[in-house]
């Protein structure tokens, strides 16, 4: 490995470690860099309506995660890690202040991509990144993942850059962040183009593990 290819996975860990809610600046020469996210106080107060105080959907069947949150790295089995393409990588624990996380790192293989998954601790679950949309240059809603509602949300819309951040409710009160980096440059990653597809097909994956280890 060249040490430029080490600088790119230091560079993106880094990110991905300081991530509650996801956000990646303009690159240079390929490399992700480290943005400043939002921040706000959780809350998590439901209406009659189905939706919580700020207007997220209710998750109307919450997971216990409880499991999977001690080892997060265990969301994704062998097999679902090589259907993502990335075969052959084993999850890194990235659990710092901001919630028990693992990354899988294929940024130098022939996928080209990093995916990450936090359990955002005291999150507030979506009902605070509906609180603080405007503050994202990405926040669109998306259809439910196994029953379960879902958001893009990002600091910046770096999507064209192959970024993406997926937000999933388990509870009301609580979210996981699906991270997507793609390798970019001279050789990109060959799904630089729907990074946020990667996300849902990797928070899919993962819902499965943590729902069969509730």
């Amino acid at each position: 490995m060249t040490d430029r290819m080490r600088t790119h996975i230091l560079v993106a860990a880094s990110l991905l470690a300081a991530t509650s809610v996801t956000g990646c600046s303009a690159e240079t020469q390929g490399t992700p860099t480290r943005v400043t996210e939002a921040t706000g106080s959780p809350t998590s107060t439901s209406t009659d309506n189905g939706t919580t105080e700020h207007g997220a959907p209710r998750v109307k069947n919450p997971v216990d995660f409880s499991a999977t949150e001690v080892d997060p790295c265990s969301a994704l089995t062998a097999t679902q890690v090589q259907t993502l393409g990335l075969a052959g990588t084993t999850g890194k624990d990235d659990s710092r202040a901001s919630g028990k996380a693992c990354m899988w790192s294929g940024f130098t293989g022939p996928s080209g991509l990093i995916v990450s998954l936090r359990f955002v601790a005291g999150s507030g679950g979506l009902d605070n990144l509906y609180n603080l949309r405007s503050s994202y240059k990405l926040f669109e809603p998306q259809s439910e993942i196994q029953g379960l509602p879902a958001a893009l949300v990002a600091v910046l819309d770096n999507r064209a850059r192959g970024e993406c951040g997926l937000a999933v409710g388990l509870t009301d009160s609580q979210h996981i962040l699906i991270t997507v980096i793609s390798r970019t440059g001279a050789d990109p990653a060959p799904r630089i183009g729907e990074p946020c597809v990667v996300a849902r097909e990797a928070a899919d994956l993962m819902l499965t593990t943590i729902k069969g280890g509730s």
